[in-house]
């Protein structure tokens, strides 16, 4: 299986060199087709789709003339597209092809080899397809009189230019390396679920003090608060409630985020998205675990003391510094999610910087800038942001992606970032937590409001 990661599927299809633009779209098209189907390799309706999909005049014709209607065909295939296939026929993918898949490139190319043809264009592919009596095709064209037909239309139907045009460059998606990316993803998936269920009973318990803590903590804040009448029982009810809070998210984190961390680790570290050490990487993630506990604790520890202070609005004041968080964080700290430590650098001079500066000024909008997110390699990936609000507003590409895209592509992910800023997206997004804040916090105040109720502990806060 380590193998196939060494090559890519061009090397798995005969005479690939030969394949026109057309053919070659045929065959992305396939591709993409089957991911969408949650298969990670190419079978024959896969490549019958692609070419239909792709379809002009001449192989329209060349169909009807075998006594095949195009759409009824279309029908027929999406049935077999999106079919479920066993395990069995899984383990025999090599490259991402199966073994049908393999049977019709190697066919294809044979024929058009047996034609006379140097190039071999989207037709032969439908002969390829007919020649190995693959469903649907098989229904319509069957046997060795119905096969030598198809090819005598098709020797009449294929033309071949004196010269080989010039043709824009098609990038194939890698099946074979789909293939193995998919099969890691299910054996981290299946490590992380197995982890999950030997820690099933410490799992159980950490839930029960999720929902009993809190009471624990005020029936102990209570009781001690009788002992030493001389302290404040109000900050000991709210120190106790803290610390409750503490202990249960630190196991929290123990059973959960640390596995869960190492095993990103490990997966990222396999697919080689990353060449950072382990400590380095556990460091980072301490890091934004201290962050993290800190915020939380002091948003909890603020809430309850408002609580303290006021039963019916102490959501109030929580809701209004969520609000100037998020303004603060989504507008105007303006800064990728950071995967790993990162420093920002403005986007050198060159031909990259001066499409996206003629792109901004066809589209008449205004950023701060451009920025690369430079990892100094840890990270293996490309990728692209669209930060900040207004003044603010900000484009970040990761070192990665300007090293391997060329020029246009990268102008084409730009384009797509820019476009989250003509489209507002930003501003939605601030718009949906704000309001998913609100929501959250209107349905704990009614919570605990029906639960001090019902257990009649408001008089602790007197």
């Amino acid at each position: 299986m380590e193998s196939q990661s060494t090559m890519s599927m061009e090397q798995y299809i005969p005479s690939y060199e030969r394949y026109t633009y057309r053919a070659k779209e045929a065959v992305v098209e396939a591709c993409r087709l089957a991911l969408q189907a949650g298969r990670y390799w190419l079978e024959g309706p896969d490549l019958l789709t692609g070419v239909l999909t792709r379809a002009q005049e001449e192989e329209r014709t060349y169909l009807a003339q075998l006594g095949i209607e195009v759409e009824a065909l279309k029908q027929r295939l999406s049935q077999l597209v999106f079919h479920n296939v066993t395990t069995q026929e899984a383990t025999s993918i090599e490259g991402g092809l199966s073994p049908a898949a393999r049977r019709v490139f190697s066919a294809a190319a044979l024929e058009a080899g047996a034609l006379g043809h140097e190039r071999i264009e989207p037709l032969h592919l439908l002969l390829g397809l007919i020649v190995c009596q693959l469903p649907p095709l098989a229904d319509y064209v069957a046997g060795p009189e119905a096969i030598e037909k198809a090819r005598q239309i098709a020797q009449q139907r294929v033309t071949v230019p004196n010269e080989p045009e010039a043709e824009p460059e098609v990038v194939l998606i890698d099946m074979a390396r789909q293939q193995v990316i998919t099969t890691k993803r299910a054996s981290f998936v299946r490590k992380m679920m197995l982890w999950l269920l030997c820690f099933l009973p410490l799992e159980i318990f950490v839930c029960c003090l999720f929902i009993i803590g809190p009471f624990m903590g005020v029936a102990s804040a209570v009781f001690l608060s009788d002992l030493h009448s001389w302290l404040d029982r109000r900050l000991l009810i709210l120190l106790f409630l803290l610390t409750t809070f503490l202990l249960i998210w630190i196991m929290f984190s123990i059973v959960y985020r640390l596995p869960y961390t190492i095993l990103m680790f490990r997966q990222a570290k396999t697919l080689g998205l990353t060449t950072t050490t382990a400590g380095r990487w556990l460091r980072f993630q301490l890091g934004r675990w201290l962050r993290l506990t800190l915020a939380l604790s002091f948003f909890i520890g603020l809430a309850l003391w408002l609580q303290s202070l006021t039963q019916a609005w102490w959501w109030l004041p929580i809701w209004l510094l969520l609000v100037v968080w998020r303004c603060y964080v989504i507008g105007w700290r303006s800064r990728p999610r950071e995967l790993l430590p990162g420093v920002r650098r403005p986007l050198p001079e060159g031909a990259v910087r001066q499409r996206c500066a003629s792109l901004l000024q066809r589209l008449n909008l205004t950023l701060e800038g451009i920025y690369v997110y430079d990892t100094n390699g840890q990270i293996n990936f490309a990728n692209a942001y669209a930060t900040g609000l207004g003044s603010r507003r900000r484009i970040w590409l990761t070192d990665t992606l300007l090293k391997h895209f060329r020029v246009d592509e990268i102008e084409v992910i730009c384009a797509h970032e820019v476009a989250h800023h003509c489209y507002h997206d930003l501003r939605k997004r601030l718009v949906w937590a704000i309001f998913s804040d609100l929501i959250i916090l209107l349905c704990l105040h009614l919570i605990s409001s029906r639960l001090f109720a019902i257990y009649d502990i408001q008089y602790i806060y007197t």
